[in-house]
């Protein structure tokens, strides 16, 4: 079956059912392939320590071989927190915006029906995001402290809740906007290089934008101690300890792991609302 340009333009358009298992499976596609440096993003961002010293940290305790296995620490909260964070983000989107009026400009339907979709599925998924984060720390903080109370699972939901929103409003509509302007490849594979330069642009768009709200999410997700998790206390302490560069943390490690999982990712979501018959 060949490739539909029309499908690839609009991310929420179609069936929500068959949206989101293809959001699902695109994600699942790419999930296991960047939780390394994820693990190495996170101990950057939390404990504010540079590359080299956030790999040595995940690798201690055990021999390389042994400490290897810890990038991969939160595996299983990781691989069900995409595949359902995708699954529910595009297939509550393609609802929200078949229920808009026709009337509304694209991006706005876009705006909005990428923003429902993200709040709603940030509210769902929190706590598995949280355990992840606490997973992949578990060096520092123990056993005991990663299973927590269910309330302390919604540490940095403010934050998270605000990125994820307005990021995927974002994504939405400059992913859209790319696939509707940018020509189509003249290659006789299909159009997989349009579609990875569209993904790589539009995510790492939105990354640059909410990257220090996804800090302050992770300080947030691993604080244990349920009398400090106000988000502004832990913003300004941020700041102190480093300026606006301080939210900024990690992102060497992840620049080109945004880019290459966004590119993946859209081309793999394409490929699947192309080829997947339900």
């Amino acid at each position: 079956m060949p490739l539909s340009s029309g499908s690839a333009k609009d991310a929420m358009a179609g069936d929500p059912w068959r949206n989101g298992l293809c959001g699902s499976l695109a994600g699942s596609m790419v999930v296991m392939a960047t939780l390394p440096m994820d693990a190495v993003k996170t101990r950057m961002q939390v404990r504010g320590i540079g590359l080299r010293a956030a790999v040595r940290d995940i690798l201690a305790g055990g021999g390389t071989l042994a400490g290897a296995r810890h990038f991969y620490r939160g595996a299983g909260p990781a691989v069900s927190e995409v595949a359902l964070n995708r699954g529910t983000m595009f297939g509550v989107g393609a609802a929200v915006k078949r229920s808009l009026p026709q009337g509304w400009s694209e991006p706005r339907r876009d705006a909005v029906a990428g923003a429902v979709a993200a709040l709603i599925k940030t509210a769902l998924l929190h706590p598995l995001d949280t355990l992840k984060t606490r997973l992949q720390l578990r060096n520092q903080m123990g056993t005991a402290q990663v299973y927590m109370q269910l309330t302390s699972l919604y540490h940095g939901f403010l934050p998270a809740a605000t990125r994820s929103s307005v990021g995927m409003a974002i994504w939405l509509v400059s992913r859209n906007l790319l696939e509707r302007s940018l020509p189509e490849s003249s290659s006789e594979n299909g159009h997989y290089p349009k579609h990875f330069v569209c993904g790589a642009l539009s995510s790492v768009l939105v990354d640059l934008t909410t990257f220090p709200l996804d800090t302050l999410k992770k300080n947030l997700q691993a604080s244990t101690d349920g009398q400090d998790v106000e988000v502004s206390g832990f913003a300004r302490r941020l700041y102190k300890h480093g300026g606006m560069m301080r939210f900024y943390r990690g992102y060497a490690a992840r620049l080109g792991l945004v880019a290459m999982n966004g590119a993946i990712f859209n081309s793999a979501f394409v490929f699947f609302r192309t080829h997947l018959v339900l």
